[in-house]
């Protein structure tokens, strides 16, 4: 079988989510099928393809086209390249597909967040557009799909939900986290990358967000009570990553927290693998979203042995089982509360970590592969077409 699986923007410098998770898919499917033959897509021109398909198997092919428009590449090239190259089965893995076809379409549609109101009149104009396509394009597609894959049960209840669609089309493939997250044996490595990016010696960690679900605003006013409610001298700082400087100012004024802004440090955009380097430094991580159809950060603390802090909504309990410590993310004294008492006990720390090691090894890109390998052997071309 001829199997197309749609990688648009797999080598674009910001990696985020879902470029990730189909990058590992691809590698993980690399190592486990050389039967069936690959075409990956990709929005690119003359890019360095080491990094994914280095000492790829004869059977994985990368075609590259180049668009600066994402729906013109999704909605024309897309379906050219399959023709051109004679696919049997077309896997698109970021939520959106094209509307016109003539070949079975599985589809990863990893969330339906963009779906609600609230998405479409907040968060950068970048995200609007984007929200505003995918509601455009996948209430269209669904019906369509020979197979609709998401990250979670809790993400699969709502998609059945929403649209109407049996449970039965439906079926969980669980993200996890990549191999190179880990406890770093070498302590001596993250201590010097750690005084060569100005990192505090020990600190809490926080990713930021201008979208709304990420509740960023939120975890820094549940920060800044915990500052309050504890002796300077004990005080640990915060790390906040990937946040634009305005928008964290932004925060600090609307709410008066200025007495605060000097426990706080915030960083740009880092690589996964320097991340690994700040997990594995980091006292404590909070990931306090208010909606999630995954969270792989939970678990890539974790496998760095960090404890967790996380929302008790949507799919993180799923994820992150007896391992995490789970709060209301809407109420700040609630989470400042659990910040100072998970600091004050080693015991609990040393509890977390060894949970959230053993939790983390219970997902990885290799089960989510063999599960949808099994999926494209699931059913004929001619099969899936009929079932439409």
């Amino acid at each position: 079988m001829k199997i197309g699986i749609e990688a648009q923007r797999i080598f674009r410098d910001k990696k985020h989510g879902m470029d990730i998770v189909t990058i590992e898919l691809i590698r993980a499917l690399q190592l486990l099928d050389t039967e069936n033959e690959y075409f990956v897509f990709s929005n690119s021109k003359n890019e360095d393809i080491s990094s994914i398909f280095l000492n790829a198997p004869s059977n994985f092919h990368l075609v590259q086209k180049y668009s600066s428009n994402y729906a013109i590449w999704e909605q024309l090239y897309l379906p050219m390249l399959a023709k051109n190259n004679e696919i049997d089965l077309l896997h698109c893995t970021s939520n959106t597909a094209p509307l016109f076809l003539n070949i079975p379409l599985i589809l990863t549609l990893h969330d339906i967040i963009y779906l609600e109101k609230l998405q479409i009149i907040q968060g950068s104009l970048y995200q609007r557009i984007g929200n505003l396509y995918r509601r455009l394009i996948v209430p269209r597609i669904v019906h369509k799909c020979a197979k609709i894959g998401t990250v979670s049960n809790y993400e699969k209840k709502k998609i059945s939900k929403y649209f109407n669609i049996s449970e039965k089309k439906l079926k969980t493939y669980y993200n996890a986290c990549s191999e190179y997250f880990k406890v770093e044996e070498d302590k001596e490595k993250v201590i010097k990358f750690l005084k060569k990016n100005d990192f505090p010696e020990q600190y809490i960690l926080l990713f930021g967000s201008r979208d709304p679900r990420k509740n960023t605003e939120n975890s820094i006013i549940a920060y800044a009570n915990y500052v309050r409610n504890t002796p300077s001298k004990e005080v640990v700082p915060l790390v906040v990553l990937d946040v634009e400087l305005k928008y964290f100012q932004n925060i600090l004024n609307r709410n008066h927290l200025q007495e605060v802004k000097n426990y706080i440090t915030t960083k740009r955009y880092v690589s996964n693998h320097d991340l690994v380097n700040i997990y594995n430094g980091a006292v404590l991580f909070l990931f306090l979203s208010t909606r999630e159809s995954f969270g792989i950060p939970v678990l890539e603390a974790m496998a760095c042995g960090t404890p967790v802090i996380t929302s008790n909504l949507s799919s993180l309990p799923e994820v992150g089982g007896d391992a995490a410590i789970y709060v209301n993310p809407l109420k700040t004294m609630e989470i400042a509360e659990k910040i100072k008492l998970t600091l004050s006990d080693e015991a609990k720390q040393v509890s977390m970590t060894e949970k959230g090691l053993k939790r983390s090894n219970d997902f990885s890109w290799k089960l989510s592969a063999e599960k949808w390998l099994e999926t494209y052997k699931s059913f004929s071309p001619r099969k899936a077409l009929t079932e439409l």
